[in-house]
C-alpha cells in the first residue's frame, strides 16, 4: 500500500489546511513568462500545466546570504511555510520538490532561517528531489532559491511543480 501524502501543493493549489491547526502553504516571488501565448512559459500555459517557469537570465547570485530578508526579497524564490505541530512528537517531515529542468541543469539553494541546508542542481531528465525535515515541534519557513550556477553568468532555466510533503 503506498504512502499517502499529508500535503499536496502546486501552483495553481498553494494552501493546505490539515485539521483545525496544521497547515502548509507556498509564496511565489517571482516567476517568469513570455507576454506572447502558444509558447510554454506563457502565463496561460502555466496556469493551464499547474507549474511556474524561472528563467535562466534572472537566477540569484549564490554567494549571498538568502537567511537575510533584504537579500531573498531581490530575488526570484519559493518561500514554503509549515505548520504541522498537532503530529505526534518525534515526527519527521519528507518533502518532495517536483521540477522539469529545460536547460541541461538548474541551481537551487534550500534555505531556513537558521542558514543554507541544500545546493541542488536540478538535471535535465530528473523531475524531483527528495527532502528531509528533522523535527515538526515548531512551524518553519524554507526558502528555495533560483541561482546561478557554479562558473555560469546564469542559472538554467526551470518549471516549478509543486511539493509533497509526507509526514513519517
Amino acid at each position: 500500500m503506498p504512502l499517502e501524502p499529508t500535503f499536496s501543493l502546486t501552483p495553481t493549489s498553494a494552501n493546505y489546511y490539515i485539521g483545525a491547526g496544521d497547515r502548509a502553504r507556498f509564496y511565489v516571488w517571482g516567476a517568469d513568462f513570455y507576454p506572447w501565448t502558444g509558447s510554454r512559459p506563457s502565463l496561460n500555459q502555466q496556469c493551464a500545466n499547474d507549474e511556474l517557469f524561472f528563467l535562466s537570465s534572472f537566477a540569484a547570485d549564490p554567494a549571498l546570504d538568502y537567511t537575510l530578508h533584504n537579500n531573498r526579497r531581490q530575488t526570484r524564490h519559493i518561500q514554503l511555510f509549515c505548520d504541522l505541530r498537532d503530529y505526534t512528537p518525534n515526527k519527521e517531515l519528507a518533502l518532495v520538490f517536483g521540477f522539469d529542468v529545460t536547460t541541461p541543469e538548474a541551481r537551487l539553494l534550500v534555505y531556513s532561517s537558521a542558514g543554507q541546508l541544500e545546493d541542488v542542481m536540478l538535471v535535465q531528465g530528473d523531475n524531483q528531489f527528495l527532502m528531509e525535515v528533522e523535527s515538526l515541534e515548531s512551524a518553519f519557513t524554507l526558502f528555495f532559491i533560483h541561482a546561478r550556477r557554479p562558473s555560469y553568468s546564469v542559472g538554467g532555466s526551470w518549471y516549478f511543480q509543486g511539493i509533497t510533503g509526507y509526514v513519517i
